[in-house]
């Protein structure tokens, strides 16, 4: 991909309760680097 993407649609819902976990790795061998997001939400209804 070329530089940032557009949101395309936006969604309105109702949340509950929600949890974000942020993950990321340094490999020293490649000199590469990767981040993860997983988002959890105990309600979510549009």
């Amino acid at each position: 991909m070329d530089g940032p993407q557009k949101l395309k649609k936006e969604i309105k819902m109702k949340t509950g309760n929600v949890t974000i976990y942020f993950d990321g790795r340094f490999d020293q061998t490649t000199n590469r680097a990767g981040i993860g997001v997983a988002v959890y939400d105990e309600k979510c209804t549009m």
